[in-house]
């Protein structure tokens, strides 16, 4: 889609550039948050700490691996939707006031 076809209909190309790079890229880490899930990364936490030790930069490309991002990441990836919901599932089961651990 052109330009000008892009303006008369309205669409913000900046908008669905960053979107398609954000997907593609959770299309490349899905093999390795699978991997960790199956080696007992059961927790965003845990995945985090797994793509940390691997230095797998972050989506901005600094900083350190949170479970914040690790769920916007299993978000974009459709396929992936029954690890998903283990993780953030698993992630979620504390009471409140509870102290959560750290895995």
């Amino acid at each position: 889609m052109n330009l000008a076809v892009c303006r008369t209909r309205n669409v913000d190309i900046g908008h669905r550039a960053v979107t398609d790079r954000a997907n593609a890229r959770a299309a490349d880490l899905a093999p390795i948050v699978r991997e960790a899930h199956r080696s007992g990364a059961n927790s965003l936490r845990a995945i985090a700490a797994v793509l940390n030790a691997r230095n797998i930069p972050t989506p901005r490309g600094r900083g350190a691996w949170q479970a914040g991002q690790v769920s916007q990441l299993l978000a974009r990836l459709p396929a992936e939707a029954e690890l998903t919901a283990a993780v953030v599932h698993k992630s979620s089961q504390h009471r409140p006031g509870e102290r959560l651990s750290r895995t």
